[in-house]
């Protein structure tokens, strides 16, 4: 049945600046960086992004496992 009103449905594809507007950056291309954090708050990591991604997957997993 087709839809009301319409014609088939289509696929339109646009680029992410006309679809998020001005000032979207592409987190492909974004570099994530504390260096706004150290300057404004005094921030400083006291472990590497591998631990630190460790850690949180520990503790999802132990919270997870007490679920089931």
């Amino acid at each position: 049945m087709p839809y009301p009103f319409s014609n088939s449905p289509q696929i339109e594809e646009i680029g992410s600046a006309e679809y998020y507007g001005k000032g979207y950056q592409d987190i492909l291309t974004h570099k994530p960086s504390i260096a706004k954090a150290r300057m404004l708050l005094g921030c400083q990591p006291r472990m590497s992004p591998d631990d630190a991604l460790r850690l949180t997957c520990d503790a999802f997993l132990a919270d997870w496992l007490e679920t089931v």
